[in-house]
């Protein structure tokens, strides 16, 4: 499996047959360009933007945006209901969890989570190999938050999202508090990660470096 981060919650995964996914992108503009990367199903945790605005000179991926389990040509999706805040959805609204089973791996995008979900989400989970959490704050699960969560969950790989960076526009906290309490640290210092080239016998966290979308890259992952 090939992860690529581009900031925020963005990722694109690849499997080893080149099928792609892209997850929530980052907004309108950004969009199209990840468009060019050629993923065929795009998931949405979360009412950003109108997806169908964007341009594009293929045909558009498929686009799930609501809850349910989606038997999809080389995946098997799923999305739970959860909420974007810690009051019920009151404040920001609801937000979509995402499973994501294909090439051997079961993985976790959390969206834009802003609580510490029950215990029947956690048994619908299941056993997690990949776990995309965001830690930043205000918007989202703190790290104290994401800290429980990620003991209940017990993925093999952890991956730390929405959280404040060197590019990054909003009011987020940095990483540093969630990372101390993590067991076993990896700083990537890039935006592919091979999950092929990791020791998953013991639960990692790996912090990925943001693809700069203006940089003129080819388009491969």
């Amino acid at each position: 499996m090939l992860i690529k981060w581009f900031g925020e919650c963005t990722f694109l995964l690849q499997d080893s047959l080149q099928h792609k996914i892209l997850t929530d992108p980052c907004n309108l503009y950004s969009m199209n360009m990840l468009l060019e990367y050629k993923p065929e199903i795009i998931t949405i945790s979360h009412p950003n933007f109108n997806v169908k605005e964007c341009s594009s000179e293929t045909d558009m991926p498929i686009i799930i945006t609501k809850c349910g389990n989606y038997n999809l040509n080389f995946v098997n999706l799923m999305g739970l209901s959860s909420f974007h805040d810690n009051n019920f959805g009151i404040k920001r609204g609801k937000n979509i969890i995402y499973t994501y089973t294909f090439d051997n791996m079961k993985i976790c995008h959390l969206g834009h989570l802003g609580h510490i979900f029950d215990k029947e989400i956690l048994k619908s989970l299941g056993d997690i190999d990949i776990l995309f959490i965001p830690i930043g704050g205000h918007f989202t699960l703190d790290s104290n938050m994401a800290i429980s969560l990620v003991r209940l969950i017990n993925p093999k790989i952890i991956i730390p999202m929405y959280y404040k960076t060197y590019t990054s526009s909003y009011y987020l906290d940095c990483c540093t508090d969630f990372i101390t309490s993590m067991d076993s640290i990896v700083n990537l210092n890039n935006d592919l990660l091979d999950t092929n080239n990791l020791d998953t016998t013991i639960p990692v966290t790996i912090l990925m470096k943001e693809t700069n979308l203006t940089n003129k890259e080819k388009k491969t992952v």
